[in-house]
C-alpha cells in the first residue's frame, strides 16, 4: 500500500496519523537509525527525515541547532538517501524526506527523484517550494510517483485551496501558525477555526504541524485534522551529550505518549 492509499484509508476510518520529524545526522550520524527505530516503536505512522541545511528559514532554534550539528557531523543529502534506503528495508512505516530546495536543486532534480524512487522515499516535503513555482519538479515528481507535499498556512488565500488540493498526491501539510517551527505551550484558539475551514474545503488528508509540544496539544489539534506532525518537541528529548540508548528511550517514550493522546480520538477509543 503506497502512502496516498494508506493515508486515505486512515482518513476514511477516522484514524489519526502521527508523523514525526527527525533531523538526519543529529546528534550524530550513528544515532539516526536507532532513533528512527525508536520513533517507529513508539507508534509513529510516518517518519520525516530532515535533510540538514545551513539556512533553514522556516525553522526555529531547536531544528536550526540540530541542522548545524548534523552538518558538522558531515551529513549530506546522498548520505541521507542511503540511510533512508536502510530504514525502508527495516521499518514497515513510510519514510519521507524533508528539506529545503537549494540542496535538492544543487544535487539535481531528476537525479534526486530517481534516487528517491530507488531508495524507497515515500514523499518529499520542501517548505520553500510553492505549488506554482518549479513546475518542472512538480511534474517530474508526479510522473515518477514521488508525491510532493504542498503547504497551507493561516495566511493562505482561500481561493488557492482547490489548487493545493489538486497538488496533494499524499497529504497537505497544514502550518498551524504564522512563524517558524518550535514547540509552544499552547496554540491560539484561532487555529481551530482555520483547520475547520481547511478540512471543509480540502479532500486530501490534512496533517497539522508547527508548535505541537505535548499530548494535550496533540489531541486538541488532531480533533480538527487527520493527523499531526511533531518535530521540535521530539528533538528536544535528545541530549546531545547523552548516549544513544538513553536518547532512544526518551524519544520512544515521548512518541508513545503523543500517539496515545491522539489514538483516544479514534472511533474505537482504544489506547495502545
Amino acid at each position: 500500500m503506497n502512502l496516498r492509499t494508506s493515508l486515505h484509508d486512515k482518513k476514511a476510518k477516522h484514524e489519526k496519523v502521527l508523523s514525526c520529524f527527525l533531523t538526519a545526522g543529529y546528534p550524530t550520524r550513528e544515532a539516526t537509525v536507532p532513533l528512527a527505530k525508536a520513533i517507529a516503536r513508539g507508534g509513529a505512522d510516518l517518519i520525516e527525515l530532515g535533510v540538514p541545511f545551513s539556512d533553514p528559514l522556516a525553522d526555529g532554534p531547536v531544528i536550526q541547532r540540530s541542522s548545524l550539528r548534523a552538518l558538522r557531523e558531515g551529513t549530506t543529502l546522498p548520505w541521507v538517501l542511503d540511510i533512508t534506503s536502510e530504514l525502508t528495508a527495516e521499518l514497515s512505516i513510510p519514510i519521507l524526506l524533508m528539506g529545503y530546495l537549494n540542496p535538492m536543486l544543487a544535487y539535481g532534480a531528476e537525479r534526486l527523484l530517481k534516487a528517491a524512487k530507488e531508495k524507497g522515499v515515500a514523499a518529499l516535503i520542501i517548505p520553500d517550494l510553492p505549488i506554482d513555482e518549479e513546475t518542472d519538479l512538480w511534474n517530474q515528481a508526479a510522473e515518477m510517483g514521488i508525491p510532493l507535499v504542498p503547504f497551507v498556512s493561516p495566511t493562505t488565500a482561500r481561493e488557492r485551496f482547490a489548487m493545493i488540493d489538486r497538488k496533494a498526491k499524499a497529504f497537505v501539510y497544514a502550518v498551524s501558525i504564522t512563524g517558524v517551527t518550535g514547540a509552544r505551550k499552547s496554540l491560539p484558539t484561532e487555529v481551530e477555526m482555520y483547520l475547520k475551514e481547511l478540512t471543509q474545503n480540502i479532500k486530501a488528508p490534512t496533517l497539522v504541524g508547527f508548535g505541537i509540544s505535548n499530548p494535550d496539544e496533540a489531541a486538541r489539534m488532531a480533533k480538527h485534522a487527520d493527523g499531526i506532525i511533531v518535530g521540535s518537541a521530539l528533538l528536544s528529548q535528545i541530549d546531545e551529550k547523552g548516549g544513544i540508548d538513553e536518547n532512544c528511550q526518551r524519544v520512544e517514550r515521548f512518541v508513545r505518549e503523543i500517539k496515545k493522546a491522539i489514538t483516544c480520538l479514534s472511533p474505537t477509543g482504544e489506547n495502545k
